[in-house]
């Protein structure tokens, strides 16, 4: 079943900072909002998360997290 709480339209960003120990990190969007990140909202490939790395650009979907907009559905942009 979808999250109803996902937002629809996909948003552009670039990331700000990702801890890979402790799997968590910012993204800001176009629009200049920051928006948090967690591991498990990440890919995996060959069985592992992907890591994020600072000013990567991204595209995802913004949902309301517990410590506020949260991404989900992340996808690297090449």
């Amino acid at each position: 079943m979808p999250d109803l709480n996902v937002n629809s339209v996909s948003v552009y960003g670039i990331v700000q900072w990702f801890d890979s120990i402790r799997g968590i990190g910012f993204i800001k969007t176009e629009a200049g909002n920051m928006v948090f990140v967690n591991y498990t909202d990440l890919p995996i490939k060959n069985g592992n998360f992907i890591v994020l790395r600072p000013n990567q650009k991204v595209v995802f979907d913004i949902s309301v997290g517990s410590r506020g907009p949260q991404a989900k559905n992340i996808k690297i942009v090449n």
